[in-house]
C-alpha cells in the first residue's frame, strides 16, 4: 500500500493547487455525487448518480483535469477529477466518521457506495469515463480497501445488466 501511495502520489492530493477552481466548479455538473447520509447502522453513504452525468461535460472536465508527470506522461490517478474524488472519500474518513463514532453508530467506518445507473446512456461510456473508473478503483483500492462495506448498482437498464452479467 505504501508503494501504491507513492506511485499515485496520493498524499499530494491535498496540495491546494492540485484541483483548480475551474475544474472543481465543473465536477458537480459532470458527475453528480453525494456524500453525507448514512444507513441504519450508521455507515456513511456515497451516492454516484451516473445516469445523470453529462457525457460531454464529463469529457471536458477530464481533459481540463489532466496531469502530466515530469516525463510528460499522463497519470490518470492524478487527474484533478480523481483527486477530487479522493478528497471526498477523505472527507468521510476525517470528518464524517468521527462524528458517527461520537453518536455511537455501530458501523461508522464502513462506507456504502450506491451507483445509480438510471438514465445512463452508452455515450457516457467514453474513453474518459473508462479511464476515470479505473483510476478511482486504483486509488480506492490503495486508500480505502478496508473501508468499503458494500456497493450497490441500482436502477440498471436491461442492456447494462446484459453487458455487466
Amino acid at each position: 500500500a505504501v508503494d501504491m501511495r507513492r506511485r499515485y502520489r496520493i498524499d499530494a492530493a491535498f496540495e491546494p493547487s492540485r484541483v483548480s477552481p475551474e475544474v472543481a466548479a465543473m465536477i458537480p455538473e459532470s458527475w453528480p455525487f453525494v456524500v453525507g447520509s448514512r444507513d441504519k447502522l450508521g455507515s456513511p453513504l456515497v451516492i454516484h448518480r451516473i445516469g445523470q452525468a453529462d457525457p460531454a461535460k464529463f469529457s471536458e472536465t477530464w481533459e481540463k483535469g489532466r496531469y502530466l508527470d515530469p516525463a510528460g506522461q499522463e497519470v490518470d490517478e492524478m487527474n484533478m477529477f480523481v483527486v477530487w474524488y479522493y478528497r471526498s472519500m477523505e472527507y468521510i474518513r476525517r470528518e464524517l466518521q468521527p462524528q458517527l463514532i461520537q453518536q455511537n453508530c455501530p458501523e461508522p467506518n464502513r462506507v456504502v457506495l450506491i451507483c445509480d445507473i438510471k438514465g445512463v446512456s452508452l455515450k457516457i461510456v467514453s474513453n474518459a469515463f473508462r479511464k476515470s473508473v479505473v483510476a478511482m478503483q486504483n486509488v480506492g483500492t490503495v486508500v480505502h480497501c478496508n473501508a468499503m462495506k458494500k456497493t450497490y448498482l441500482v436502477n440498471m437498464p436491461r442492456v447494462a445488466k446484459f453487458l455487466w452479467g
